[in-house]
């Protein structure tokens, strides 16, 4: 099994009220750069990576920042992070060493890249797509490890989501209720 560090903790978002979020943890720099977002499902999926973020802080005693190129550290370099999002899910992985993880909702919409990738008998187009997508944005945040850990995950809308990691471990999900 994977240790604590190879976990990818989701958050499927059930409320998309803005009106009872609980800021509680959070910075007032943070504070103010969620309420600043524009974009209403991107506030939402921002502020629920930063629970996510605080939740993990909290029980692992970890310190996260986001530096200047968007990328997030742990304060000590002990560990990487990375981070995804995707309508109603975000994701985050932590590691010793270089990780990735890549979520996305699986839509036709993937149908547009199909072109870039080389797809030989395949049955479901979209699933397999979506699938080779994540594979190559995890491998991509990992700096390019070669081991993939894929999961398939419902919200509560049934809407299907492709949940990919990479690194040089095997990860399993852990979803996290706030």
């Amino acid at each position: 099994t994977s240790s604590e560090c190879d976990k990818i903790r989701i958050i499927l978002i059930h409320n998309d009220s803005l009106d009872n979020f609980d800021f509680n943890g959070f910075c007032e720099e943070r504070k103010q750069y969620i309420k600043s977002i524009k974009d209403k499902k991107r506030k939402i999926q921002s502020f629920f990576v930063w629970k996510l973020l605080l939740n993990v802080s909290d029980n692992y005693n970890y310190k996260f920042i986001q530096k200047t190129d968007g990328s997030w550290i742990e304060i000590d370099n002990k560990i990487f992070i990375s981070l995804s999002h995707s309508h109603n899910i975000v994701a985050v992985t932590i590691s010793n060493e270089n990780c990735g993880v890549d979520v996305e909702l699986i839509s036709n919409k993937i149908l547009k890249l199909k072109n870039k990738f080389s797809c030989d008998n395949i049955n479901d187009l979209t699933l397999e797509l979506t699938k080779e997508f994540t594979k190559k944005e995890a491998k991509f945040k990992s700096k390019f490890f070669d081991t993939f850990s894929t999961e398939i995950i419902s919200d509560h809308l049934k809407n299907a989501y492709v949940i990919t990691s990479c690194g040089n471990n095997k990860s399993e999900i852990i979803k996290i209720d706030l």
